[in-house]
């Protein structure tokens, strides 16, 4: 069987802080997913497993900005809304 490689570094597309909430909800090996599909990812995870705690309201901010197109990715504005403690 063919395996395929993916040539494209989307691992730039996250800031330092976006990295550090991706780790935090475990997929930091799927990185090389684009951002709104990731971001969902993580929705759907801490709402089937009902999570809690900074990480979560962090994605829940970064969630509603994507769902109102009010602050933009990559951003001093974006990464002051992800606080993990």
């Amino acid at each position: 069987m063919k395996q395929y490689q993916c040539d494209v570094d989307r691992t730039k597309d996250y800031s330092e802080k976006e990295k550090q909430l991706i780790k935090a909800f475990g997929y930091e090996n799927l990185l090389t997913v684009v951002a709104p599909t990731l971001y969902r990812m993580m929705v759907e995870k801490a709402f089937i497993n009902d999570m809690k705690g900074p990480h979560v309201e962090s994605l829940r901010r970064c969630a509603k900005a994507l769902q109102e197109c009010k602050i933009y990715r990559l951003t001093k504005e974006w990464d002051d809304m992800i606080q993990l403690e």
